[in-house]
């Protein structure tokens, strides 16, 4: 009797062990190893968008994949913008401008990634708000461990070739008549790359304006990228249109 009341407490103690590290040490482990490799920008959360003035510069009208909108600039050289298909056969427009500024626009649809209230609820996920002594797998707590994780991947595909992340300067919410999505990027820093991710009911628009690697470059402001942002809107055709100068 003495010999299976032994193992029985072996058995239990073994038992309370298992629950214990699949309950616990293995959730706190991983928490422990996505808040060590998590970036820096992974510490930004969205804040909102102080700057709310849009540039009355005359403009550029362009439209492509069925959405039209306008850039504060009027130097957009065709002979270097084109379409291209990446990797992944998303079709990308690369506009170039004289100044040496570009700007990428790639239009998928939404349900092809996470919507705009899920990526909200990742970006506000941070190291600090990990608390390793409430975390379950089933608990909220854990799950902002998940959104931690999501984040740190997410912005790690902004690193540009230097290896720095314009998300580091900020996070900023937009929000337009028919759009709802987030600024990387503070032009206040003046980022090489600033990307603006929006989201309306059926698609999501990428913006990616780059204005590293040339000095003859002037920085971007907040009020252009506001004029971009707020004049975006869909259109009936799916394809492009020629650039033309919008009225002021």
């Amino acid at each position: 009797m003495k010999i299976l009341r032994r193992i029985l407490i072996a058995l239990s103690i073994t038992l309370a062990f298992l629950i214990v590290g699949g309950c616990w040490i293995l959730p706190a482990a991983v928490s422990f190893y996505v808040v060590k490799k998590a970036p820096a920008a992974a510490s930004v959360v969205p804040t909102e968008l102080k700057e709310q003035s849009i540039s009355s510069a005359p403009a550029t009208k362009l439209a492509y994949f069925g959405y039209e909108f306008e850039v504060p600039w009027n130097d957009v050289d065709l002979s270097r913008s084109e379409i291209v298909e990446d990797k992944t056969d998303a079709r990308i427009a690369c506009v170039s401008f004289r100044s040496g500024l570009k700007l990428l626009v790639v239009v998928t649809l939404s349900h092809d990634g996470p919507d705009y209230e899920f990526l909200r609820r990742t970006y506000e996920a941070t190291p600090a708000k990990i608390r390793y002594f409430k975390l379950l797998p089933t608990s909220s707590d854990y799950l902002q461990t998940v959104h931690l994780a999501l984040k740190s991947i997410s912005l790690g595909e902004l690193d540009d070739r230097t290896g720095t992340n314009p998300a580091e300067s900020g996070i900023f919410d937009l929000q337009s008549e028919r759009f709802r999505g987030f600024q990387f990027g503070n032009p206040r820093v003046r980022p090489d790359v600033i990307e603006l991710h929006l989201y309306d009911d059926k698609y999501r628009v990428l913006m990616k304006v780059q204005q590293g690697g040339s000095d003859s470059v002037e920085g971007v402001t907040q009020p252009e990228i506001n004029r971009i942002v707020q004049s975006l809107h869909p259109i009936l055709a799916r394809e492009t249109s020629p650039p033309r100068i919008a009225q002021k």
